[in-house]
């Protein structure tokens, strides 16, 4: 099954008061070093969207700390910036980005966020059928 084919049959959730502490790295083109805590649009078991003070480039690799509300530990992903759009003064700029594999090899995300995603998955699903 190809990428684009699996991406259809995943279910975009939201998590109300999600929010996302990112920070792109340095080298990547013109990427420059950026970083900001802002609010989740929406996730998958693969991808986040989220509100993006600074324009994030396609391609670079980024750091992402998922902080849901009443849960007391943050879930810690590496991700490739798919698409970015930038922000005006009268709204933020949104990333979509696509989660690295889960392994364990040390350039991969942990297994741990990995279930801890499946989870949220679980959990936040049942409220779009509730």
């Amino acid at each position: 099954m190809s990428l684009n084919q699996d991406r259809r049959n995943l279910v975009r959730f939201k998590i109300p008061g999600a929010k996302v502490r990112y920070k792109q790295h340095k080298g990547f083109r013109e990427a420059e070093e950026a970083s900001g805590v802002m609010a989740v649009v929406d996730i998958t078991r693969i991808s986040i969207r989220f509100e993006a003070k600074d324009f994030l480039y396609p391609g670079s690799l980024i750091d992402l700390e998922l902080i849901i509300p009443g849960k007391k530990k943050s879930i810690k992903v590496k991700g490739n910036i798919v698409w970015s759009s930038e922000a005006t003064s009268d709204q933020p700029g949104y990333a979509v980005v696509q989660f690295l594999p889960f392994g364990s090899d040390e350039r991969y995300n942990t297994m741990e966020a990995h279930e801890q995603l499946r989870k949220l998955s679980e959990e936040y699903m049942e409220t779009l059928t509730s």
